[in-house]
C-alpha cells in the first residue's frame, strides 16, 4: 500500500489526487458523509504539509503551527476526468470480483 501510495503521490497533482478520493467517497453521500468538508480538510492538510515547519526551536515550531502564511484561496475547484471504457471494465471486474468472493 506503501508503494501504491508514493506512486499515486509522484503521478498525480493534489487536485487529481483529491478529486479520485473524493470520487471513491461518491457513494456514501447518501449515508450522510460531508465530501465537500472532508475535501477541504484534506486540500488544507495537504497545503500545511507542504509548506513545512522551521526546524529551529519548539516555540517557532509552535508559532509556525497557529499561522498558515501561504493560505489557499477560499475556492477550490475539482475537475473530475470523463470515465473510459477501461474505467467501466475496471469496475465490472471489481463488481463481479468483489460478490465471487462474497457468494464464497
Amino acid at each position: 500500500m506503501i508503494t501504491a501510495l508514493a506512486i499515486l503521490l509522484a503521478r498525480l497533482k493534489r487536485e487529481q489526487l483529491l478529486a479520485g478520493i473524493y470520487g471513491l467517497l461518491a457513494p456514501l453521500k447518501p449515508l450522510g458523509l460531508p465530501l465537500e468538508r472532508i475535501a477541504v480538510r484534506l486540500w488544507l492538510t495537504l497545503q500545511y504539509a507542504e509548506s513545512g515547519l522551521p526546524a529551529n526551536s519548539i516555540r517557532e515550531r509552535w508559532e509556525a503551527a497557529l499561522t498558515l502564511p501561504n493560505a489557499p484561496s477560499s475556492n477550490i475547484t475539482l475537475e473530475f476526468p470523463a470515465f473510459t471504457l477501461l474505467d467501466l471494465l475496471f469496475v465490472i471486474g471489481f463488481g463481479v470480483l468483489l460478490v465471487s468472493a462474497l457468494l464464497w
